[in-house]
């Protein structure tokens, strides 16, 4: 994005560190009205 790698800065991982993350859509659904028309592996591919 037009920036260079020298602002990247790796850390190590913290204990406890989440390895995956589950969505719950109810709250954007209440919310917002939205709600996924297909799953992540799909939206993932059309990006």
């Amino acid at each position: 994005l037009g920036k260079g790698e020298e602002l990247i800065e790796f850390v190590k991982d913290r204990p406890g560190h989440d390895r995956r993350y589950a969505v719950d859509w109810s709250r954007i659904k209440q919310e917002l009205g939205y709600q996924p028309q297909c799953g992540l592996d799909e939206y993932l591919k059309r990006t």
